[in-house]
């Protein structure tokens, strides 16, 4: 599997007729996540919501312990309205991120992951997904 790369970009939700400006990224070899998965209204749990929020997310994404959500609603972050998940694992390289879905954590019969079959799998090379990672953390620190 080809190793690829992850920035993080920022995007802008503009707010305004009930909505709030949010920030969104995720570049996969310089190519918005967002735009390869047709996200529509969701945006990352980066850059969105408090800072021990995303510290919390960013643990997640480091942990590679399962399922983990991409993509939120834009308004709330609440699993329940639905979120873009994709599978993260660890391997002794790095990070893959594979099987994307459409889901929320009530109902499993409305998981679609049919949708994002053509999506990934992506392998990040460990030193540079953790460095990524790290910097958005430690800018939470900063600010």
């Amino acid at each position: 599997m080809n190793q690829s790369s992850l920035e993080l970009r920022w995007r802008v939700r503009t707010g305004g007729g009930g909505r709030t400006e949010r920030r969104s990224c995720f570049l996969v070899d310089g190519v918005s996540l967002y735009d390869q998965l047709r996200v529509g209204d969701q945006v990352t749990p980066l850059g969105c919501w408090l800072p021990d929020s995303e510290r919390e997310y960013i643990q997640q994404l480091l942990a590679a312990s399962g399922r983990v959500p991409l993509y939120v609603c834009a308004e709330c972050g609440d699993l329940g309205c639905g979120a873009i998940t994709a599978l993260v694992e660890r391997t002794p390289d790095g990070f893959v991120l594979r099987d994307f879905a459409f889901e929320n954590n009530y109902d499993a019969s409305i998981t679609d992951a049919e949708s994002y079959r053509a999506a990934g799998p992506f392998a990040f090379n460990r030193t540079e997904y953790w460095r990524v990672l790290n910097e958005r953390a430690i800018s939470l620190s900063a600010s």
